[in-house]
């Protein structure tokens, strides 16, 4: 009886694939745009950034893991910063609609990003006897943690077919508050970060799928 459940529930398809991804993040970063604005940087834009993946189908099931990360930076005369994001995500997913080689399906991804800022102040070269001396060259802060991430997936990938793309469109959620400058003490009195950080993902993939 249990078995026929299961049977009923996921179907009878399989299959499994991984391949390469690309992704377009809106960094929602306002507060630290404004600070450029007052050095006289221009603004972070959106980041494209690089990662990949790997998926199992099982019947209506989908199951895997991803990851992506990239930076963006900004620089002028006398001051560089660098902006980078990351994430990394188990999936699971379950099938609403099948049209052989178009599935959608809406996913859930649990698991961790961080983020980190840092800053290059433009002071010259140096002698090797100021090296350890030589102040205020350097500063990062971070932020991360758990994360989750809802996501609906549009999988374009033909039965008894060897390649195919997957196309995702999610919201990471931004679940930390709390900025470590890179010597361990905390950033104070940080202004608010917005919570849902937008994605768009594209994966060109290998695998099998069988009907």
């Amino acid at each position: 009886m249990i078995k026929l459940v299961l049977l009923m529930l996921l179907g009878m398809k399989g299959g499994g694939f991984g391949g390469f991804q690309i992704s377009y993040i809106k960094p929602q970063i306002s507060p630290l745009n404004e600070l450029n604005k007052k050095y006289g940087l221009s603004e972070f834009g959106d980041i494209l950034s690089y990662g990949g993946g790997g998926y199992a189908i099982i019947g209506k099931v989908i199951i895997g893991g991803m990851g992506f990360g990239g930076e963006k930076t900004v620089k002028n005369d006398t001051l560089k910063v660098r902006y980078s994001a990351g994430v990394g995500f188990f999936e699971m997913g379950y099938e609403i609609w099948d049209l052989g080689i178009l599935t959608l399906y809406p996913m859930l991804g649990i698991g961790g990003y961080g983020e980190t800022i840092e800053i290059f102040p433009t002071r010259g070269d140096i002698n090797w006897n100021d090296f350890y001396t030589a102040s205020k060259r350097f500063s990062a802060a971070s932020s991360g943690g758990f994360t989750l991430s809802p996501q609906i997936s549009l999988l374009v990938f033909p039965p008894n077919f060897f390649i195919g793309i997957m196309i995702k469109a999610g919201s990471t959620l931004r679940l930390s508050k709390t900025w470590k400058l890179n010597d361990g003490y905390k950033l104070l009195e940080t202004p608010e970060f917005d919570n849902f950080v937008p994605h768009v993902d594209i994966m060109i993939f290998w695998g099998g799928k069988a009907s």
